[in-house]
């Protein structure tokens, strides 16, 4: 008999920068907040219908527009930033990986004419690793498997900005049917990533929320706000937004939770 699943939702989450949400640092202490156990992303993580993790993560990016998807079955962490205290270089998690799911990643990319290739030895990242952490599933659910998934890269706009953000919706639209197979899609960035200033980066969060109160696919329109780009000098940080989005292209309900990240307007984002 084969297993049936629930339909998993979506999530797009701020991951703070580097180590920091997990060092008390005051600047995430209402990111943290939103991590709390009482809350939506807290929730759909410890969901016991989910059996596999699945993370495409703004510090995991391709150089020719491939997706790369980690396939170890015991992924280690890659700490991809530096100048913080020693601590932030000791931690470890011991969630497995899933080779399995990998592969069937690659299946649904392929089968939608987009590039991807099965990758081994790289380690996640703080962009996986750090909010997992700090949403506390490597300690409630150490058995859960985890993978990580690329951006298709280069991340910049010489491409076109229009070019990132329909390739990356395509990939997400691919990976739409993992969504009833166990899997929960989760996008790791920040909804601000520049230098853009207080104001600007409080415009451009009500734009992108108004957006997606109308449908996950009007948040291809992300790049229409005057302050977008200084928000996003390179747009990695968002277009995990875009992936999870067009995973949950059908949806009909956007749930957006704005909080502050040091000083600028964020938001997350859920897909039912």
């Amino acid at each position: 008999m084969t297993q049936q699943f629930d339909t998993q939702p979506t999530l797009f989450l701020g991951h703070g920068g580097g180590p920091l949400p997990l060092l008390d640092h005051a600047g995430h202490a209402e990111l943290v907040r939103t991590w709390a156990p009482d809350l939506p992303i807290h929730a759909a993580l410890h969901d016991r219908s989910v059996t596999t993790i699945v993370v495409i993560s703004a510090h995991h990016e391709s150089r020719d527009a491939s997706v790369h998807v980690m396939a170890d079955a015991a992924p280690g962490l890659l700490f991809d930033y530096s100048g913080f205290p020693p601590q932030s270089y000791e931690y470890t998690i011991s969630n497995p990986g899933a080779p399995a799911v990998a592969t069937r990643i690659v299946e649904l990319l392929t089968g939608a004419g987009i590039p991807s290739a099965l990758e081994r030895g790289r380690g996640h990242d703080h962009g996986v690793f750090v909010p997992l952490m700090g949403l506390q599933v490597t300690t409630a659910r150490p058995e859960l498997p985890v993978v990580s998934v690329s951006l298709r890269g280069p991340v910049d706009y010489r491409a076109g900005e229009p070019q990132l953000t329909e390739s990356h919706w395509a990939m997400g639209l691919a990976l739409a049917p993992l969504r009833s197979e166990g899997v929960l899609l989760v996008g790791s960035g920040n909804t601000y990533h520049g230098r853009a200033t207080p104001a600007e980066a409080a415009g451009f969060d009500t734009f992108l929320r108004s957006l997606g109160d109308t449908g996950p696919s009007a948040l291809r329109r992300w790049a229409e706000h005057p302050a977008a780009r200084g928000c996003h000098p390179r747009p990695e940080h968002l277009l995990p937004l875009l992936v999870c989005a067009g995973a949950a292209s059908t949806s009909t309900q956007v749930e957006s939770m704005p909080h502050d990240f040091m000083g600028h307007a964020a938001s997350h984002f859920i897909f039912r």
